[in-house]
């Protein structure tokens, strides 16, 4: 399984692709708006957008939640 995830900067989102049958599919969406955690099968990590004063925030968390990166 490959996964490709995109940071878009105009509007500000993560969006998760899953490579199924030889082409991307969309796997989720985290947005300011909808912070929902986008969860990894390749690798034990989670993302989400974190609302920020200047701009947001990228919180990087390993899936058994004994780290957290802010990027």
């Amino acid at each position: 399984m490959r996964e490709l995830l995109i940071v878009d900067r105009d509007p500000w989102a993560l969006e998760l692709y899953r490579l199924e049958e030889g082409e991307l599919a969309p796997a989720g969406r985290s947005s300011v708006e909808e912070p929902e955690p986008l969860t990894s099968v390749v690798l034990p990590l989670m993302f989400r957008l974190v609302p920020g004063a200047d701009r947001p925030s990228i919180e990087v968390r390993r899936t058994d939640g004994t780290q957290v990166w802010t990027i």
